[in-house]
C-alpha cells in the first residue's frame, strides 16, 4: 500500500513540474531512495544527435561513473534495450560477444548493475542506470519498482521533451523572422 501511495505521488510531483531536467532530477532521487542505490543516472534521447545523453544523475559529482555516459543509438546495450524493451542487468551485459561489447570511453560497464529502459508509445525515450545497492544485490521487489515507475513517468517526460522542443523551435523561427 505504502508503494503504491510513492508511485501515485511521484507520478503527481513529475506532471506536476515544468521542465524535463526538474523531472529527471526527481525520478532519479526517488529510484536512489526507493532502491538504496549508490548511483543513478538518467540518459535520455536526445534526437538532434540520436544519442543517449545524461539527463540527470545522483550524486552529481564527477566521481559518479555515469556523470558523462553518453549511448549511441547503434550501441548493442541501446539495442537490446530497444528490442526486448526489458531490464538489462550486468549479467545480461556480460553474455554480450567481446565484439559487441559497447565501448563507453572512461565508464566501465562494470558499473553498471542495471538498465532499466523507458518506454513511451512502444519507443524507447530514455535508460535509468544503476550501479550497485549499499544493501547487495536488487531484488525482484525492486525490478518491480523500477517497471512500474518508468511506466508511470514516460509518457509524461516525453510530453515535457516535446514541449521544450515545440518552444525551441518557435524561438527559433521567430529569430528567422525578425532577420
Amino acid at each position: 500500500m505504502i508503494e503504491s501511495q510513492n508511485l501515485f505521488f511521484l507520478q503527481n510531483q513529475i506532471n506536476n513540474l515544468f521542465g524535463l531536467e526538474e523531472q529527471g532530477r526527481e525520478l532519479v532521487a526517488f529510484v536512489a531512495r526507493a532502491t538504496g542505490c549508490k548511483h543513478v543516472c538518467l540518459l535520455f534521447l536526445d534526437t538532434d544527435r540520436e544519442d543517449f545523453t545524461v539527463l540527470s544523475c545522483l550524486p552529481k559529482s564527477r566521481a559518479n561513473p555515469f556523470h558523462s555516459l553518453k549511448l549511441s543509438r547503434q550501441n548493442p546495450i541501446v539495442k537490446y534495450l530497444r528490442q526486448t524493451k526489458k531490464l538489462m542487468t550486468r549479467e545480461n551485459l556480460a553474455t554480450l560477444p567481446e565484439s559487441k561489447r559497447p565501448r563507453l570511453g572512461k565508464t566501465k560497464t562494470d558499473s553498471m548493475n542495471l538498465l532499466m529502459p523507458m518506454i513511451s508509445r512502444n519507443r524507447l525515450i530514455g535508460i535509468l542506470v544503476l550501479e550497485g545497492k549499499s544493501s547487495g544485490k536488487y531484488s525482484p521487489e525492486d525490478y518491480d519498482l523500477l517497471r512500474s515507475v518508468t511506466e508511470l513517468v514516460a509518457v509524461s517526460m516525453e510530453k515535457e521533451y516535446l514541449r521544450e522542443r515545440l518552444v525551441q523551435q518557435k524561438e527559433d523561427l521567430s529569430v528567422i523572422n525578425r532577420s
